[in-house]
């Protein structure tokens, strides 16, 4: 039998309806046990999070809060949220700290004593959500993950922010892995029936879980999507929770020799 065979030219093979969490887009990954519903809330939740929160709520920032809002500690967050966009979604000449005023549109309008500055990138702003002229938020994007300047004026942050920005929202988690092999064993009818209930919930939307935290008790939901203005004044939305997939293990299989996983 001749099994020689001759040497192909380039090529590319690819996948079709692959979501693009998983084909076009890099980002973290998390891993949550499917038993727990509000782990799995808090992971699908994870899509998207405060960099300020991040920031002020730990350690990344050296020391610790005092009681009630600490203006001093707010102040370090805001420079680090505005080196990041420095680094993310640099301006063209100046510094994202030195900006005044922000405003939306057919075009991202960023002034700094008055004057005009632009994005270095043009194409990294991709939105606004409220008036053009006093926007509720700013949706900015780097390496295809998006970025939200948020405005809320009544927020101790945006009052001391020289723009009023309130925070900064970083879409995060792309994708979390619904675990039912390592983190937890779903091997009996209850712990299976546990597992199945909670993924159910999260396909169809109305997965629930009440949490108690600093002596209250609240019910933990799915976060919806994200709407927005694009610049050319048409409306899009970006997804609320990250891309859920799951992970359990079939019954031995004795001919196999081991758990195959799927």
């Amino acid at each position: 039998m001749d099994t020689s065979c001759r040497r192909a030219g380039d090529f590319q093979i690819g996948t079709v309806n692959t979501d693009p969490e998983i084909g076009e887009i890099a980002g973290p990954q998390l891993v949550y046990p499917l038993s727990n519903a509000r782990f799995a809330l808090n992971a699908a939740n994870a899509r998207w999070g405060s960099l300020y929160d991040a920031l002020y709520g730990t350690d990344a920032i050296p020391g610790i809060a005092s009681g009630g809002y600490d203006a001093a500690r707010g102040a370090e967050a805001i420079a680090w949220g505005r080196k990041f966009l420095d680094d993310a979604v640099p301006l063209l000449g100046v510094s994202w700290a030195e900006v005044d005023g922000i405003g939306a549109g057919p075009r991202l309008r960023v002034s700094v004593d008055g004057n005009k500055v632009v994005l270095k990138e043009a194409g990294a702003y991709a939105g606004y959500r409220g008036m053009a002229d006093a926007p509720e938020a700013v949706l900015l994007r780097h390496n295809g993950l998006h970025i939200e300047l948020s405005f809320n004026a009544a927020t101790p942050v945006a009052k001391q922010d020289r723009c009023g920005i309130s925070d900064i929202v970083l879409e995060a988690a792309l994708t979390a892995i619904s675990d039912c092999e390592d983190s937890v064993a779903a091997v009996d009818g209850p712990d299976k029936a546990l597992v199945y209930r909670n993924w159910l919930g999260l396909m169809k939307g109305d997965l629930e879980a009440e949490v108690a935290k600093g002596g209250k008790t609240f019910t933990r939901k799915l976060h919806g999507g994200r709407s927005y203005v694009a610049p050319d004044g048409s409306g899009f939305a970006l997804k609320g929770a990250s891309l859920a997939a799951g992970a359990d293990r079939r019954p031995l299989d004795e001919d196999a020799g081991g758990a195959r996983q799927r």
